[in-house]
């Protein structure tokens, strides 16, 4: 292929991208005015979009300022929700596990009204995921129009369109996941404070912390649990200490209950939702072995980390191609691993899978002192990533007839390719 029919055929990718992404954020904005953005009645069924518990959040919070209430208890949550969604109103209490200081950190938005107060929440991650990824992509991309290619694939990708539809608060997690691995190396204090992120999506924490207490150490530690401490003393002011406490017992229930919704583990993109699919149940044994998985990645993560760092010059992992090459892949592996391993994924979190398509792109798609069909695979599985993730969601109920959870099988595919392209033999060129 020449290069110039490469770069047509590129240029050609990302309109068609651009024009989707488009269409697809224009849908949002007729989806309100229909006044089904929030919720809705189909074939006798209630819908009730994630942005309408994280407003809802936000109203219990205002109203702990005069009222003593019980935020996690499912009848005032429900009771508070049905106000905001009439005269839709959910079968089965729509609960919000979230962390206490999430509460509080969303309050401002109960100022607004809901409409607005999406606006605000979804713009302002909008603008944190555009910022996060030029900052990311500018070191390995030379050109303005390989970064404005991954941002428009990345914001277009039905992951992210799908957490801005939904207000999910898993639009927050890319941008501060991106930047934790951006400064982790050089800036552990604030790679921390990007991290902060992985406290609301706690299903996240322990691979995330694990490698900050083995890569940026003390002082990512330090940071880390001194913005855990004044979150956690914000909650305790503003909804007091005996809905703080509450919180374990409310997060541990509502992942195996079955009279509250919000968790759909058939629906999840990981190795449990997997699980579920091929014993249509998600029982003790699901969740067992999902833990005893989360357990298993947790070691080797340690273990593949701790092994790096520990390798001439790995107090600093980007002083030499070898080290930083290394330091990518292993992200990229974790990252995936993220998704794959949490005992809670949905695909709104998928949008966390730019870390490893720009990075492996950079060490595995483009290095040709690996194997071809390595570099092949994993070309073709990032390239496509972005208009395969739509397929993925419009065919979900054949996939499920085959008993196949597509984003998981990506994920796992591209994972064992950073993987088989790790070790050291496979060092060449990486640009």
């Amino acid at each position: 292929m020449s290069d110039r029919l490469r770069k047509n055929l590129w240029f050609a990718y990302f309109v068609a991208l651009l024009m989707w992404t488009l269409q697809a954020y224009a849908l949002l904005g007729r989806l309100n005015v229909s006044g089904e953005l929030f919720a809705f009645q189909r074939d006798g069924h209630p819908y009730i979009s994630d942005f309408t518990n994280v407003y809802n959040a936000s109203v219990l919070c205002k109203n702990a300022a005069t009222e003593k209430i019980e935020i996690y208890d499912p009848k005032v949550q429900s009771a508070s929700a049905d106000k905001l969604t009439a005269p839709v109103k959910a079968e089965q209490p729509f609960y919000l596990q979230m962390p206490p200081f999430f509460f509080s950190t969303v309050r401002p938005l109960a100022e607004l009204s809901m409409f607005h107060a999406w606006l605000v929440w979804c713009g302002l991650a909008l603008v944190a995921l555009v910022v996060a990824l030029w900052y990311f992509v500018k070191p390995v991309f030379g050109d303005n129009f390989s970064r404005w290619f991954v941002i428009v694939a990345t914001v277009g990708a039905f992951p992210e369109w799908e957490g801005v539809r939904s207000g999910n608060p898993s639009m927050w997690l890319a941008p501060g996941v991106i930047l934790m691995w951006l400064l982790l190396r050089r800036h552990p204090a604030y790679a921390a404070l990007c991290a902060t992120v992985c406290l609301y999506k706690f299903q996240y924490l322990p691979l995330v912390g694990m490698v900050g207490l083995i890569v940026g150490r003390f002082r990512f530690v330090a940071v880390l649990a001194a913005i855990t401490a004044a979150l956690t003393a914000l909650a305790c002011l503003t909804l007091g200490v005996e809905n703080v406490l509450a919180f374990p017992s409310a997060l541990a229930g509502a992942e195996v209950s079955s009279q509250v919704s919000g968790v759909a583990a058939v629906e999840m993109q990981n190795f449990r939702g997997q699980l579920c699919l091929l014993t249509n149940s998600d029982d003790r044994f699901v969740h067992i072995a999902a833990l005893l998985l989360l357990f298993a990645s947790i070691i080797g993560v340690s273990l593949m980390w701790a092994r790096l760092v520990k390798e001439p010059g790995g107090a600093d992992l980007s002083s030499s191609a070898s080290l930083d090459r290394k330091f990518k892949i292993y992200a990229s592996i974790t990252t995936l691993l993220l998704l794959i391993c949490s005992p809670h994924t949905h695909k709104h979190d998928y949008i966390l899978v730019v870390v490893p398509a720009v990075w492996l792109w950079q060490t595995v798609a483009c290095n040709e002192a690996l194997p071809k069909f390595l570099r092949l695979s994993a070309r073709v599985l990032i390239a496509s990533f972005p208009g395969i993730s739509w397929i993925f969601f419009m065919l979900e109920f054949l996939f499920h007839l085959v008993k196949i959870q597509p984003f998981f099988l990506w994920a796992l595919t591209l994972c064992v390719i950073a993987f088989l392209a790790s070790p050291a033999k496979y060092q060449g060129s990486t640009n």
